[in-house]
C-alpha cells in the first residue's frame, strides 16, 4: 500500500506543471499610486494615462492618490508591494531628490526595490510666482528689482 503522504507529494508534482504556467497579465485591476494630492500637475496627466492604460490592457487602472513625506509614503508602498508588476508609481523628479536629500533615511532602497518603466512626460514645469501688484513683471524686472 502506497502510504498517503506519498501519494499527496505525486498529486502535488504532477500538477506542478500546470501551476507554473504563468498567470495572463494583468490579472487583477492595477493600482496606479500618487505621491501626492489630487487635482495637481501629476493628476492633469496620469488619470489620463490609467485610463487609457486601462483600455491597452484590458484591465482598471486605479489611479490612487497617496500624499505624504515627499513621496516617500507612496514610494514605500509601491517599493514593498508584491512583485507581480500591479502596483506602479507614478511620480516626478521628487523621487531622486529624496534619495539625495531626505534629511531621514529612506525605508526602502529606489535602486534595488524599485525598476523605472518608462519617461511619461518631459517638461519644464516649473514657475516662478508673485503677487499680482509686484513691480516685476518678468525675470530682468525681478533682477533689477532685488538690486
Amino acid at each position: 500500500m502506497i502510504p498517503r503522504r506519498a501519494l499527496l507529494a505525486a498529486a502535488a508534482l504532477a500538477s506542478g506543471p500546470a501551476r507554473a504556467q504563468p498567470e495572463t497579465f494583468p490579472s487583477r485591476p492595477l493600482r496606479m499610486l500618487v505621491p501626492f494630492a489630487p487635482g495637481g500637475p501629476l493628476d492633469i496627466n496620469g488619470r489620463p494615462l490609467a485610463e487609457e492604460m486601462g483600455k491597452a490592457l484590458g484591465q482598471t487602472v486605479v489611479f490612487e492618490n497617496k500624499p505624504g513625506a515627499n513621496g516617500i509614503v507612496a514610494t514605500q508602498q509601491v517599493a514593498t508591494a508584491r512583485p507581480d508588476g500591479h502596483t506602479l508609481l507614478y511620480t516626478t523628479g521628487s523621487f531622486v531628490g529624496n534619495t539625495v536629500f531626505s534629511p531621514v533615511p529612506l525605508p526602502y532602497d529606489p535602486w534595488k526595490d524599485l525598476a523605472p518603466i518608462t519617461l511619461v512626460s518631459r517638461g519644464n514645469g516649473m514657475l516662478l510666482v508673485g503677487r499680482a501688484t509686484l513691480p516685476a513683471k518678468n525675470m530682468a524686472e525681478l533682477v533689477a528689482l532685488a538690486k
